[in-house]
């Protein structure tokens, strides 16, 4: 008798990767209607600078909300039941932080960028002292926003998330937001009615301090895990910077130390190791429509729909213990 193999694989489409993601993207931009996202500056600083930087600014800017339930953690993402698809519900306020750097006050030119904070930490680390350094080195206009779903904020909730792993889909479901939120960020740098109409960030002579021909981006561990998703399906950058990073977050966590903190909560509520990476499978399907694992195939070529294609520079680190 003729013996026959075969191996059967659990794929996943574009659309069932990116398709809620892309939907929302078209859906807040065409809101937009070829402006600005709405945005408020709170206040400027001018403590602990380091060298070369003016002064640290911060605001809050207005996105399309497709969370349920005010966004907080713990909810998901709010689909039409008609089309399947993510449909917007009032507007989701977030935060941004910018390191402003002397040169551009005094000549302007500066080169927006994008910057992606790290594992669980917030829009705070674009006035972190490396990020300061950088921003001065190159006359860049640093800002971050806040990547919800693995932010500050959510902690408590990841938390609470692993004991009990059916609570886990909003973790990925605000990272979509999350995407979305970033890239309204971008647009905010570049548009001509956006950061750069405020007087905080304007030159000493009252010009536009940006060079608003195109933005960047700059993400670093959790910035980059999270980044290249977002510089996938980005239209207002065309070039990132990807620094320590990787991809898939499941594959990740049990060879980085900063999970053990985490792991010990896991453990108590699902003992076997078995179960555990039964886990790790299961909620990265999910994970995949939140981070770089699901978009990379189409980061720098077989581009989405009105998409441009990307140059990305990947700085990785060997032996890496997070």
């Amino acid at each position: 008798a003729d013996l026959y193999l075969a191996w059967w694989f659990t794929v996943a489409s574009a659309d069932s990767l990116a398709g809620n993601v892309l939907s929302m993207r078209q859906d807040a931009f065409g809101r937009l209607d070829g402006g600005a996202p709405s945005f408020t500056v709170t206040g400027s600083s001018t403590d602990d600078l380091e060298e070369g930087i003016a002064k640290i600014v911060e605001g809050t800017f207005d996105i399309p909300n497709y969370l349920t339930e005010g966004a907080a953690p713990g909810n998901t993402v709010r689909l039409d039941p008609a089309t399947g698809r993510p449909v917007a519900e009032g507007s989701y306020t977030a935060r941004f932080v910018c390191a402003v750097p002397e040169t551009a006050v005094q000549n302007g030119e500066a080169i927006p960028v994008v910057y992606g904070h790290g594992l669980l930490g917030s829009a705070n680390e674009a006035d972190s002292s490396q990020v300061q350094h950088t921003a001065a080195e190159l006359n860049g206009l640093y800002c971050a926003t806040d990547s919800i779903g693995l932010a500050r904020e959510d902690i408590a909730f990841a938390l609470e998330a692993l004991s009990d792993i059916s609570e886990f889909p909003s973790v990925p479901d605000r990272l979509q937001q999350a995407l979305i939120n970033t890239l309204f960020l971008g647009r905010l740098m570049v548009h001509i009615d956006g950061l750069g109409s405020a007087p905080e960030f304007q030159t000493s002579a009252g010009a536009n301090m940006i060079n608003t021909e195109t933005a960047y981006y700059d993400g670093n561990s959790q910035g980059a895990i999270l980044g290249g998703a977002a510089t996938a399906i980005a239209t207002d950058w065309t070039k990132a910077s990807l620094g320590v990073g990787g991809m898939n977050y499941s594959t990740l966590l049990n060879r980085s130390v900063d999970f053990d903190r985490y792991f010990v909560v896991l453990r108590d509520a699902y003992p076997s190791a078995l179960d555990q990476q039964l886990a790790f499978g299961l909620i990265q399907m999910l994970w995949d429509r939140g981070e770089t694992g699901g978009y990379v195939q189409h980061l720098t070529d077989r581009v989405y729909d009105r998409t441009p294609a990307k140059q990305v520079l990947m700085t990785v680190a060997f032996g890496d213990h997070q």
